[in-house]
């Protein structure tokens, strides 16, 4: 690995965290591909939780220089540093420092979303949609919405938080609606004023077609579902 990329990585890395003031946030996103040579790396910061994903083992490298710099800036709120690895099988996640707290959340703008490193693939929080999450809140007030491939429901979160009416969240993952309604209860968001369907959205289009009409229809699927 270059000299450059390690660079690259420590400067992006230090630039975000010395400005940190609590927030969940994404330190480095490689997965942009906005830095050459530093494509399979990204950092998320979870206080007290740092989490670190590699999606190549040619990045190896990058997570030192990572860590270093974060540490640097962030110093003893720095809890845990955990390391995901998803190209092996089975993305393993590895605690390489520090004790993983008991219940990991993630905060932001004053929403609590739960965290579940090391159980699955994705850890339950896409750091890098915090602009989306703040869009939505911004324009749901006093709407009725649709979030198509859920997940967690995050953005679900965001619109009742700005004022939504009622939000309808759809999902082919019970496992992820659950979670989704328990970062709901977490944030004190009255439970009937969002529902929580495990379908499949091509094949539920009738069933939608009863719950409308709605203002604001959020669609951010999965790569592997188009």
């Amino acid at each position: 690995m270059s000299k450059s990329a390690e660079g690259i990585v420590a400067g992006e890395v230090s630039l975000r965290a010395c400005r940190n003031t609590g927030d969940a946030e994404r330190l480095f996103h490689g997965r942009g591909r906005c830095f050459p040579g530093a494509e399979g790396l990204c950092a998320d910061w979870y206080e007290p939780l740092l989490f670190i994903t590699l999606y190549e083992e040619k990045f190896e490298a990058l997570a030192a220089p990572a860590i270093a710099a974060a540490r640097e800036s962030l110093g003893q709120r720095i809890g845990c540093v955990m390391m995901q690895r998803r190209y092996l099988d089975g993305s393993p996640s590895e605690v390489i420092e520090g004790k993983l707290p008991v219940q990991p959340r993630a905060l932001e703008a004053g929403l609590f979303y739960l965290l579940r490193p090391g159980e699955a693939q994705n850890i339950g929080f896409f750091g890098d949609m915090s602009k989306g999450r703040a869009l939505v809140r911004e324009r749901a007030d006093k709407k009725r919405v649709l979030n198509l491939f859920s997940y967690t429901c995050s953005f679900s979160v965001s619109a009742l938080a700005g004022g939504a009416e009622k939000v309808v969240n759809l999902d082919m993952n019970r496992g992820a609606l659950i979670a989704g309604r328990e970062n709901h209860l977490i944030n004190g968001l009255e439970p009937r004023r969002a529902s929580f369907l495990a379908h499949d959205l091509f094949k539920s289009f009738s069933k939608l077609r009863k719950l409308a009409p709605f203002d604001l229809i959020i669609a951010d699927p999965p790569t592997s579902q188009g």
